[in-house]
């Protein structure tokens, strides 16, 4: 099999400012439901929050391919700009 045609796990944490953690959770509902919809290359993905700290969180994904991946860096960048502009 093609390295660039495996699937692989992407595993992003994220720690929120304080006092900011409503607008996170806003933005990245938002951009989780425009990313089910249109990203076919990702198989899985999950967001957990961190029990023991309020401010953070985790991404986890799985990833069809590279071409998946930088689909999905370039469309997610796409949508904060969009949220932010419109927010």
């Amino acid at each position: 099999m093609d390295v660039k045609e495996t699937p692989f796990v992407l595993i992003a944490r994220v720690k929120v400012k304080p006092g900011e953690v409503e607008n996170y959770l806003k933005i990245a509902e938002e951009v989780d439901n425009a990313v089910e919809k249109s990203e076919s290359g990702m198989l899985f993905h999950n967001f957990d929050s961190d029990p023991s700290n309020e401010l953070k969180f985790v991404w986890t994904e799985i990833y069809k391919n590279d071409d998946a991946l930088i689909f999905h860096i370039l469309y997610v960048s796409f949508c904060f700009c969009i949220v932010k502009v419109i927010s």
